[in-house]
């Protein structure tokens, strides 16, 4: 009797062992599958995020340190020795705008503050040039930093990306300049590149 008693109980706790055992292994395990998402989704991709942002922002910050070395503004705020060479070159150097081919137009000015030193501008972009000896006896000045070249010819001027082997403005003419290019049109054996007539009065300013 209390055999078959023992029986029966051992198997309705079986019963309720089996049917209340799946219930209860998904009650425990749900919370953990939810913490092992959340992990799986938040921890990975937070340090990654932040390294890329980092490098992004550091690309952005070497982009502008470089803009700024090289800003044209930033550059004619600086002064360069020159020798008595470069300066005996200064009252050749013909300033003033200077109208160009395909419409195109070419600012040079002495530089107010520095001596020796002039502004050429063509557009939004600006230099800062210092006269420069040739053999040839052309009128040269030189944005060394940035590879730019204004070439003074007796007939005509032109400014070059010397980096880039291009030129950005070409055929600019003072109007002495001009008058050179009319009459080596009537007498073409006339020398390309003598020394251009620089106009005097602004000549003078630069020398100051």
């Amino acid at each position: 009797m209390l055999n078959s008693r023992f029986r029966i109980l051992m198997a309705v706790i079986s019963m309720l062992a089996v049917l209340g055992g799946p219930s209860a292994a998904g009650a425990t395990s749900k919370p953990a599958d939810e913490v092992g998402a959340k992990r799986a989704l938040t921890a990975p991709g937070k340090p990654v995020q932040k390294r890329v942002e980092k490098r992004a922002q550091k690309r952005v910050e070497n982009r502008a340190d470089k803009g700024v070395e090289n800003s044209p503004d930033k550059a004619a705020d600086r002064a360069e020795a020159l020798t008595d060479e470069q300066l005996a070159l200064v009252p050749r150097v013909a300033t003033g705008v200077l109208p160009c081919e395909l419409s195109h137009a070419v600012s040079v000015q002495a530089h107010p503050q520095h001596a020796g030193h002039f502004v050429v501008e063509s557009g939004k972009q600006r230099f800062a040039m210092v006269p420069v000896a040739t053999s040839s006896g052309a009128v040269r000045l030189e944005d060394a930093a940035r590879g730019a070249v204004w070439l003074q010819l007796a007939n005509k001027s032109m400014l070059m990306d010397h980096k880039r082997g291009r030129r950005l403005a070409d055929a600019c003419m003072s109007p002495e300049q001009h008058a050179v290019a009319r009459a080596m049109e009537k007498d073409p054996d006339s020398h390309l590149l003598a020394p251009a007539p620089a106009n005097a009065p602004q000549a003078e300013i630069a020398t100051k």
